[in-house]
């Protein structure tokens, strides 16, 4: 048999809830089994053997109120869904030009259709809970006054659902309801800030709120120069770069009299500037198709900066990407 504990943080966030558990078996012969329990703040999983009785449970919260989900099964291992989740990885896509990530991982293989999810991003800690990361967000704790099951439980002050926060304030934790879709974007992070993400399922046919997978990142805003060689196309994925790519490219010992760059965007148009020593040189213009820029007069070991940009959401989902090739007429 499988027990699992959720314990919710309650009003005062600086001091760790604690829940005594003391479980009881009487079985057929009249003989009586216990089981001493401990779980802080989060999820506690405990194994016992299944053996024919009646079980009896009794908590009590050592330090504050709280309250607790409790969930028994008796699968092998525990339940399926924890196990599935074990496997799970969570995939982190920088989001540079709008300063922030976007998370995204694989649907549970256990009841995917009735599987929803929540993330949660904070700068300092990770939960070890849902429900905890709730009520350390907002405060409080459910008007509930007596036992109910699970699925009797509605916990109003969830946030609504939605797959992207832009949050303008610094209030941690962020918690995002995203129902069955399998990705969620954050944005408005800060450069060499430290980010913990975490993301929980639940399991609509039962109610069971579980961690699913997480992850942590240094997040870095800035967009990293592709560097160029004379005479040899380089390739970014738009997407990949959020929208905005900058390629670089140092000027060798005895350049010829011009420089060309060749821009050749692939499926969809694009801005591109060329700046050197932060002045710009090419103005911004749109190239649809193929674009031929000429430099006068290059200076050796100066440095140019090719900057491309989509030119709007809509466009950088027609991308493929935009190709740049450098090279000296002598």
């Amino acid at each position: 048999m499988c027990l699992i504990l959720t314990t919710y943080r309650a009003m005062f966030r600086s001091q760790r809830i604690c829940t005594k558990g003391l479980l009881k078996v009487k079985n057929s012969d009249k003989h009586t089994r216990t089981h001493n329990l401990k779980v802080s703040t989060g999820m506690s999983t405990s194994y016992f053997p299944a053996v024919k009785g009646l079980y009896m449970l009794q908590l009590l919260a050592q330090e504050m109120d709280t309250y607790v989900h409790i969930y028994v099964s008796t699968e092998e291992g525990g339940p399926k869904t924890i196990q599935s989740a074990r496997l799970q990885k969570i995939k982190i896509i920088q989001r540079q030009r709008r300063k922030g990530v976007t998370l995204r991982w694989r649907p549970s293989l256990v009841d995917p259709q009735s599987t929803t999810y929540c993330a949660v991003v904070h700068d300092q800690k990770t939960y070890g809970s849902l429900c905890a990361a709730q009520a350390d967000k907002f405060g409080i704790l459910p008007p509930v006054s007596r036992p109910v099951a699970a699925s009797q439980t509605v916990i109003s002050w969830q946030p609504s659902t939605q797959n992207h926060s832009t949050r303008t304030d610094d209030t941690f934790p962020i918690i995002g309801c995203v129902g069955r879709s399998t990705q969620y974007t954050t944005l408005n992070l800060k450069q060499g800030k430290n980010y913990y993400f975490q993301v929980f399922a639940t399991d609509g046919q039962n109610n069971f709120t579980y961690p699913y997978g997480s992850a942590s990142l240094i997040f870095d805003g800035r967009v990293k120069p592709i560097r160029l060689k004379n005479g040899i196309s380089a390739y970014a994925n738009l997407k990949k770069y959020d929208g905005k790519v900058v390629f670089r490219y140092k000027i060798p010992k005895n350049p010829g009299k011009q420089l060309k760059v060749i821009i050749i965007p692939c499926g969809s148009v694009v801005y591109v500037e060329v700046l050197k020593k932060g002045s710009v040189i090419v103005a911004k213009r749109n190239v649809l198709n193929y674009e031929k820029i000429t430099i006068d007069s290059p200076t050796e070991s100066s440095r140019y900066y090719i900057k491309v940009f989509a030119v709007e959401r809509a466009e950088l989902d027609k991308s493929a990407g935009i190709e740049v090739c450098w090279c000296f007429l002598i």
